[in-house]
């Protein structure tokens, strides 16, 4: 199970650029710490305008199961973990699967950075149009930063270039 064998993470994601790359992040972990488990993106139908044409293609040219849903969510069969967008996995399944804070020092697989991480604040990114992962670890970093932050920015780092190259929405 340290590889999330029989796990399938649920990103519960409302249709909109913000949430479209916050998804990726959150599905870019859990590849990378927790290969063998399986992602689902939901992403909620809103009727809010302003959503870019090339959001949320990225988990078609990922292989990535992508649903759609107004209201109710589909049902899912096996152990599901419903996560929000700004949930990564940082390490392999443990005991301790979280989510945790991103600034807490409680070393979770999941850490949630929706409260910030170093000195990123994600309630200011809401209606940015530009991406943070760019020189994440320089650009976000703060000299009392947890494990969790310095995990999730290398993260960010590293997933950076791929969202790009997929298209990513911003």
């Amino acid at each position: 199970m340290e590889t999330g064998k029989g796990i399938t993470f649920v990103i519960m994601c409302d249709q909109s650029a913000v949430h479209d790359w916050m998804s990726f992040a959150s599905w870019y972990s859990i590849s990378k710490n927790l290969p063998d488990a399986e992602v689902v993106v939901a992403v909620r139908r809103t009727a809010v305008g302003g959503t870019p044409m090339n959001a949320f293609c990225w988990p078609n040219k990922c292989g990535i199961r992508k649903v759609q849903y107004k209201k109710t969510l589909p049902k899912f069969d096996g152990e599901i973990l419903e996560i929000l967008p700004s949930v990564m996995a940082v390490r392999t399944y443990g005991e301790n699967v979280g989510p945790s804070p991103a600034k807490s020092s409680e070393q979770t697989t999941l850490v949630d950075y929706s409260d910030g991480c170093g000195s990123f604040v994600a309630k200011e990114w809401i209606d940015k149009v530009l991406l943070p992962f760019p020189r994440a670890t320089i650009r976000w970093a703060t000299d009392k930063m947890s494990v969790n932050e310095t995990a999730l920015l290398e993260l960010w780092q590293k997933c950076g270039p791929l969202y790009e190259a997929l298209g990513g929405s911003r």
